[in-house]
């Protein structure tokens, strides 16, 4: 009873978040989608790293983007138009930490309760759901924001100062946005 006391408000946002976003990787492909695989995912990395000449690079997510489908061996739009669910791997994952990270930011601040709120609240946000899986870095953007406000306010509740560096140290990939 005290392992579902402890893990059950987190373990039933985790199968939430899985029952409400699973069904989404596999959804065709958005046309802003599709433009940023063609022109920076899919490119060689300098292009990948350095092409601004519209502003929908979204650099660190197209790098991590990159190299995961490098890892996978894909190299076209046909692969992912017959499987989307590859090229939104990075997004499902950041949105599920997402959720976490969440829970342990409302734990953190008042109790269980307001994390589990918090968690399903995101998670009943038709904006949330319907962006989270882009492939264009807004699930990892929140992930990445959420996790430095959480480290922000666990610095401040404990003064740990390893965290204020993995503060600084998250934050700095969304620096180029």
């Amino acid at each position: 009873m005290e392992v579902l006391k402890k893990y059950g408000p987190l373990s039933f946002l985790t199968l939430v978040s899985l029952m409400v976003l699973s069904p989404r990787l596999f959804i065709d492909l958005w046309n802003d989608e599709i433009y940023t695989l063609k022109f920076f995912t899919l490119q060689p990395w300098d292009v990948t790293l350095w092409d601004y000449h519209v502003p929908n690079n979204h650099v660190f997510f197209n790098v991590l983007n990159h190299l995961v489908l490098s890892v996978l061996d894909v190299d076209s739009l046909k692969q992912l138009f017959l499987n989307p669910w590859i090229t939104r791997l990075v997004p499902f994952i950041s949105a599920i930490g997402t959720v976490w990270v969440l829970y342990k930011l409302g734990e953190l601040i008042k109790d269980k309760l307001l994390g589990f709120l918090s968690g399903m609240v995101l998670l009943t946000t038709l904006a949330y759901v319907n962006f989270a899986l882009q492939v264009r870095g807004y699930g990892l953007s929140v992930f990445l924001l959420i996790s430095s406000v959480y480290l922000g306010c666990y610095y401040f509740k404990y003064s740990n100062r390893k965290l204020l560096l993995s503060l600084i140290h998250i934050s700095e990939p969304t620096r180029p946005y």
